[in-house]
């Protein structure tokens, strides 16, 4: 049965599409007071994902793996250190996703 009619069998493998991650959002500029929050969200939304990604692999043990579990951990350690260190200049800053004692809306002021 020639490949032109329909209901033809086809020899070739379908090829599998390439999923199309979204757009990586852009940080605000640094003069922009909201600057040191924005990366604080993006480092927690990228930490979720390594960590995710980690138990995809199957590891119950980040000390003890594959190179590639090795590499994922080595990343998701960095990524904490991040994330602390983006915590800490919101703090200082006076904001938070969340509400602490020296968080400016707390006490009356403009953020």
């Amino acid at each position: 049965m020639p490949l032109s009619q329909p209901g033809a069998a086809s020899t070739t493998p379908k090829r599998r599409q390439r999923a199309q991650a979204p757009a990586y959002p852009d940080l605000l500029g640094t003069d922009d007071p909201r600057f040191w929050l924005a990366c604080y969200l993006r480092d927690c939304a990228e930490q979720d994902a390594l960590e995710a990604l980690l138990q995809s692999v199957g590891c119950k043990h980040h000390w003890a793996g594959t190179p590639l579990v090795n590499a994922l951990s080595e990343a998701l350690w960095k990524k904490s250190d991040q994330v602390r260190t983006s915590a800490e200049y919101i703090q200082s800053d006076g904001m938070l996703p969340y509400a602490w004692a020296g968080t400016k809306a707390v006490h009356g002021e403009p953020a």
